[in-house]
């Protein structure tokens, strides 16, 4: 097989003449995909790079650092249904390193399919025990999938860890709210605040606090601040309705707090 070899050329043209009789090749189309990108300081928009990747890929789909660098190129563009399609892959010819699987994972939560993630970020749990963003994400997929003891041991961990994690005090706040333990809900909530006192969530999960101990003036004064903080009226309701199928578990009408939502929203 001819030599592969990409330091002297800049240009495609050259790079053919250098490789005669290799227009086909899957190495030649990896390797030139591959100078584009070095050449460019690791531009993952580079569609030229991309394009000569995926068609090395075509031509040999096993080709392990191809799949590698597609993956990473996905990644990095926020096109994780495409990232996790690459690294599956990549996984059937060798295992994932530890950045690969926080990639993977990270790529299957966005994509909001939290049990498989779990099962990269358990990996990655033995791997980094002391990992605070693992636990942290961890904790957050399994409370997704409504499993708040998995839920909130993850992020008790995470605070054990490092107990001025804002993130992990939010998440233990929420968690003890809903399975209904209202005391710890305000601790932690509370200590979140004082971490961060401009984070929008902690300031929204406080009034659904001070909503369900039956202080709703007080709630709705949080939600206020917590909208400020937002400054997207879609969002802030989103993540308010999000919230709902919890609230009514607290014998509070689902009516009832969507008309608080609209008055909040300045709607009424």
């Amino acid at each position: 097989m001819s030599q592969i070899t990409l330091a002297t050329h800049d240009d495609k043209d050259a790079l053919m003449f250098y490789i005669p009789g290799l227009p086909n090749h899957a190495d030649l189309h990896f390797e030139y995909g591959r100078h584009l990108q070095d050449r460019n300081k690791y531009n993952y928009n580079n569609l030229e790079a991309t394009r000569c990747l995926k068609k090395a890929h075509k031509l040999n789909p096993a080709h392990v650092e191809c799949l590698r660098m597609l993956a990473n190129t996905m990644y990095y563009r926020n096109a994780y249904v495409a990232t996790i399609s690459f690294y599956k892959k990549l996984e059937k010819h060798c295992p994932l390193d530890e950045d690969e699987m926080r990639k993977i994972s990270w790529s299957l939560q966005k994509s909001k399919k939290d049990k498989q993630a779990i099962v990269y970020y358990e990996e990655l749990r033995k791997l980094c025990p002391q990992d605070t963003n693992i636990l942290i994400n961890l904790g957050f997929c399994y409370g997704k999938i409504e499993n708040n003891e998995k839920a909130l041991e993850c992020s008790l961990k995470a605070h054990q860890i490092n107990r001025r994690d804002a993130t992990a005090l939010l998440n233990i706040g929420f968690r003890y709210w809903v399975i209904h333990d209202l005391v710890q809900a305000r601790a932690y909530t509370e200590k979140s605040l004082r971490s961060n006192h401009d984070y929008s969530h902690a300031l929204m999960n406080m009034g659904h606090v001070y909503w369900c101990e039956g202080q709703q003036a007080e709630g709705v004064k949080y939600y206020q601040r917590s909208r400020q903080m937002i400054k997207d009226d879609k969002l802030f309701s989103s993540l308010m309705l999000d919230d709902a199928k919890y609230i009514v578990t607290y014998d509070i009408l689902q009516e009832t707090f969507e008309a608080v939502l609209q008055e909040v929203l300045g709607n009424k």
